[in-house]
């Protein structure tokens, strides 16, 4: 056991220290800074005059001559006399990585005898009784494949190992003086050998190596003495039953030291256009075309794109180099490429504007400014479809981009400011406590102006208390004709004392024979809409556009202004636009004639009486003062807007809140019927707003009366 130990120092110890040495030797020839850190470059820059400090190693084919001095192990003592001879060819699969095929010829000394060995076992093996132990040799020639891994594959200093299996042929001295002998004059055994090495490169094509490799035989029979077979052959003839021995099986150790020839050196391994020592100075992989594996070549990213060849991602903006170069345009380079502060990836993953753009949408808003400063759309100029661009409402009105009414007014902010030049942000303009929206769409007023006429009255005044017209002076009295059905033309004079509440609208036929008169008061709107009239326009819109409006973002008020009255197209009334004047008493009525309100008496979805129209329905209750036996039934009609089961409905209690309101003025109930006709009897259209306020209606039909003469007493 302590020859073996010996042995085993006296190879090993050596082949330790020569990879120290020679790594030093390696490192010394290296640039060093004048701080004493390693220059980064150090791995990959020669110092001048000196050999480069990196090879490519990959894909190529090697030779390999050396030889040494070989020691057996095994039942018998080993002599350091034994010598051999390797020769190799290989081939470099992966730098870290070759394939070896090795031929080994040599010769192992030992010392034979009794000492450590059962003594009857070995006198009965080799035929003597001798105490001494006798000098032998043991022949052998072996074949293997191995592996060798290569743990500085790029260095000139390297150091691997190896492990393979093949078969060693073999013959002992003793083989001629031994009682149990190999069935073959020259047996071979499977064996696998198993070893670590150095190699230091001369040059990139030549090495020195030292290899130390043991190599462990699959048969105990290696040295002519195989203790279970002598053990089993001599219980049989004896007839004894001696100890069977355990064991593993021989071994012989070689150290080579020789010389590696590579073959068939490439400049640029991977083909990638970039030589392999451009590759070793800039730290990319020679064996791979494309290195950090981001669809780019590392000759793409070195020569075309100045991207670095090392990170998928140059500029660590979360988009990969490959698509910012082929899908998106953008500079690898530069982690916000139209320097709009906002980031490449933010661009094209969150807020889907155009990255190469600081202004996707062209509105003169950065795409900053309208994502983190407005919150308007960058892919939209207009972000509110007002008519007013984002820019024109941040940097010049003051408006919201985000709400096309920005007063909620009625009226688009761009009609405000191109059409009507009022102030979008304020819903009355001249202060006359008139809506700019009523002014311009129901009284023909001057929105600019709290008096449109000159006569010292607002116009406020002239809609609500003294009930004149705001586009006329008051001093100014005339007298127009009245046409009135079977009666002579006659002059109704015009003053404030005697103001008109109602205008005649339209006059015609019915098929039955009856004749229709149109009716609308003499102002039509009083003003401001109370915000709780807007939460049953909500409730009767249909689904659908409910879930458009908040899909928007729009809230339900502004949803209903802008929606169902299409303000942004609202024109200013012409001032003779307006229905001759007219008093309702002055009617001749006959049987099967209609009477018909016009959008004066609810709001849109309501059915109550608004105070501002009682005026004409209580002239309405004249008539049947003039006309005692007349019946009369009430029709209730609304517009199309909202669900057809929820307009019926509308339509019957704005029927009954008319009969109601007759009623309670003195009209007797057995006179009056109220019935509801919903959407289905429209007079006008219904794609216009002016046409639904028509359609919302309520009719006053005359089923019986009686004669003319009646009504002329």
């Amino acid at each position: 056991m302590i020859a073996l130990t010996r042995n085993i120092l006296l190879l090993f110890v050596p082949c330790l220290f020569l990879p120290v040495v020679l790594q030093a030797q390696a490192t010394d020839s290296l640039a060093m800074p004048p701080d004493g850190r390693p220059s980064p470059l150090a791995t990959t820059m020669p110092r001048a005059g000196s050999a480069p400090s990196m090879r490519f190693s990959g894909r190529l084919l090697s030779l390999y001559a050396g030889g040494g001095a070989a020691t057996y192990f095994g039942e018998f003592p080993g002599e350091l006399g034994g010598y051999h001879a390797m020769a190799a060819m290989g081939y470099a699969v992966f730098p870290e990585l070759s394939v070896v095929f090795t031929a080994n010829v040599g010769n192992v000394a030992l010392l034979r005898g009794p000492e450590g060995l059962p003594r009857e076992l070995y006198d009965f093996q080799f035929f003597t009784h001798d105490d001494e132990a006798v000098e032998s040799s043991i022949s052998f020639t072996s074949f293997d494949l191995s592996a060798q891994f290569n743990f500085f594959p790029q260095d000139f200093s390297n150091l691997f190992v190896t492990a393979g299996v093949g078969v060693t042929l073999y013959r002992s001295d003793d083989f001629d003086d031994a009682r149990l002998r190999p069935s073959a004059d020259f047996p071979a055994t499977l064996a696998i050998p198993i070893g670590v090495g150095y190699e230091y490169f001369l040059r990139r094509n030549i090495s020195l190596t030292a290899l130390l490799r043991n190599t462990f035989l699959l048969t105990n029979d290696f040295d002519a003495y195989d203790g279970l077979d002598v053990a089993e052959e001599y219980n049989r003839r004896k007839g004894t039953d001696v100890a069977l021995p355990s064991g593993f099986g021989d071994s012989y150790l070689a150290l080579t030291v020789g010389a590696r020839f590579y073959l068939f050196e490439n400049s640029d391994f991977d083909g990638d256009l970039l030589a392999n020592e451009e590759e070793a100075e800039l730290g990319t992989n020679p064996y791979d075309i494309d290195t950090d594996v981001d669809g780019l070549t590392d000759y793409e990213e070195v020569r075309i794109y100045t991207t670095s060849p090392l990170r998928p991602d140059t500029d660590d903006d979360g988009l990969g180099d490959y698509f910012e170069i082929t899908k998106y345009g953008t500079d690898p380079n530069l982690v916000d490429t139209d320097a709009d502060r906002l980031s490449d990836a933010e661009e094209v993953q969150v807020y889907d504007t155009d990255p190469r753009k600081p202004d996707t949408d062209d509105d003169m808003l950065t795409d900053y400014e309208e994502v983190i400063l407005y919150s308007t759309n960058p892919r939209n100029p207009d972000t509110d479809y007002d008519g007013l661009d984002d820019y024109t409402e941040v940097k010049l009105r003051n408006t919201d981009p985000l709400r096309p009414d920005t007063d909620d007014d009625g009226i688009f902010d761009f009609n405000e400011v191109v059409t009507y030049k009022t102030d979008p942000r304020n819903e009355d303009t001249d202060g006359d406590a008139l809506l700019d929206y009523d002014e311009i769409a129901y009284y023909g007023t001057n929105p600019l102006s709290p008096d449109t006429d000159g006569d010292s009255t607002s116009d406020a005044d002239e809609v609500f208390t003294t009930h004149t017209n705001p586009l006329a002076r008051d001093d100014e009295t005339k007298e127009e004709p009245v046409s009135v059905p079977d009666a002579q033309p006659r002059f109704v004079p015009q003053r404030p004392s005697q103001p008109y509440y109602a205008e005649l609208l339209e006059k015609r036929p019915l098929p039955g024979g009856g004749v229709s008169y149109l009716i609308a008061p003499v102002r039509s709107r009083p003003g401001a809409r109370p915000s709780a009239d807007l939460d049953s326009i909500i409730a009767a819109l249909p689904h659908a556009e409910k879930d458009e409006a908040a899909a928007a973002g729009i809230s339900g008020d502004a949803y209903a202004r802008f929606r169902h009255r299409s303000v942004q197209h609202v024109q200013p009334t012409p001032n003779d636009a307006a229905g001759t004047p007219v008093r309702l008493d002055s009617l001749q009525l006959r049987q099967g004639d209609m009477i018909s309100f016009s959008n004066i008496t609810f709001a849109f979805d309501r059915d109550e009486l608004r105070e501002e129209y009682t005026p004409i329905l209580e002239e309405a209750v004249l008539l049947f003062e003039r006309y005692p036996s007349m019946t009369v039934e009430i029709r209730g009609h609304t517009d199309t807007d909202g669900e057809e089961w929820y307009n019926q409905n509308l339509s019957e209690r704005r029927a009954e809140s008319v009969r109601n309101f007759l009623v309670q003025h003195g009209v007797d109930a057995e006179r009056l019927r109220a019935v509801g006709y919903g959407e289905r009897q429209p007079i006008s259209d219904s794609d216009t707003d002016e046409g639904r306020a028509m359609n919302r209606r309520v009719e006053m039909y005359i089923i019986s009366i009686a004669d003319s003469g009646e009504g002329l007493r």
